[in-house]
């Protein structure tokens, strides 16, 4: 389950800047030999992307942070992103680009995984 704010900005006429607050539950179901768990996350985004009307390209960075409220808001997980959407029409876009996902392990953000990604955007 998953619930969400977000506020955004046009700082200047070809910047935009965007925060999102997001309130996560996970709870996984008991297997064989690993009980049933369950996750208080709030993530919170921090977005820039150049949004001038005339591009088809622009180029966004984000940097999202997943604090762990079971554990005093400890912070367990950090997701940098980088890229660039191509405007296809007003409704719809590409996105191209590269996650750096790190994850807590032994007390420190020390486990990367390092995602290429592709979305498809159609807005409503």
């Amino acid at each position: 389950m998953m619930l969400g704010l977000s506020k955004r900005w046009n700082v200047v006429e070809w910047l935009k800047l965007s925060i999102r607050e997001r309130y996560q539950y996970t709870y996984m179901t008991a297997k064989s030999n690993i009980d049933a768990t369950s996750n208080h996350h709030l993530r919170c985004r921090l977005k820039a992307e150049m949004s001038e009307q005339e591009m088809r390209w622009q180029p966004f960075v984000s940097v999202e942070v997943y604090n762990d409220m079971e554990e005093q808001f400890t912070v367990d997980e950090l997701r940098a992103t980088t890229g660039v959407g191509l405007k296809i029409n007003r409704q719809q876009i590409v996105n191209i680009g590269y996650l750096l996902d790190l994850k807590e392990s032994g007390g420190c953000l020390d486990k990367a995984t390092h995602v290429f990604i592709t979305r498809y955007i159609i807005k409503i």
